[in-house]
């Protein structure tokens, strides 16, 4: 569990969400929950560090989640959102897709792919969606 601490002052519900890392050999995968900017920077002064070969996507892609910094320090390889197609809120945001591409992450959303299922041996994670397409 990398976050909410035991210390954490009062936090928005987005804020509070629940960020689990799970590692089997080389693999992590880091589940953000609706984490936002705020509780990003607040979980890497705690030096609790999100790096993940495979990010879920905080807050289904939303501007005010995966901020620069926060991105610094996942490094991730793929990182995956979900949401609906044609959502009210228009998620993701262009600006944090243009984030994670930028950083050399492939990108996959349930709304374009559908399901997505990583597979890992420890080594190698095999990904695959429900609808085929590959990650940009």
């Amino acid at each position: 569990m990398l976050h909410p601490g035991a210390t954490s002052p009062d936090l928005t519900t987005n804020d509070a969400s629940l960020v689990l890392a799970i590692r089997y050999g080389a693999s992590r995968v880091v589940f953000t929950g609706d984490l936002e900017a705020p509780a990003e920077r607040e979980m890497l002064a705690a030096a609790q560090r999100p790096s993940a070969t495979v990010l879920k996507v905080a807050h289904h892609g939303s501007r005010s989640s995966s901020s620069e910094v926060f991105l610094a320090a996942a490094r991730p390889g793929l990182a995956v959102a979900m949401l609906g197609a044609g959502n009210r809120f228009g998620f993701p945001s262009a600006a944090v897709v243009s984030r994670f591409v930028a950083r050399g992450a492939a990108w996959l959303d349930t709304a374009t792919n559908g399901e997505v299922t990583i597979d890992s041996d420890g080594q190698l994670e095999r990904v695959s969606t429900c609808r085929g397409g590959e990650a940009n």
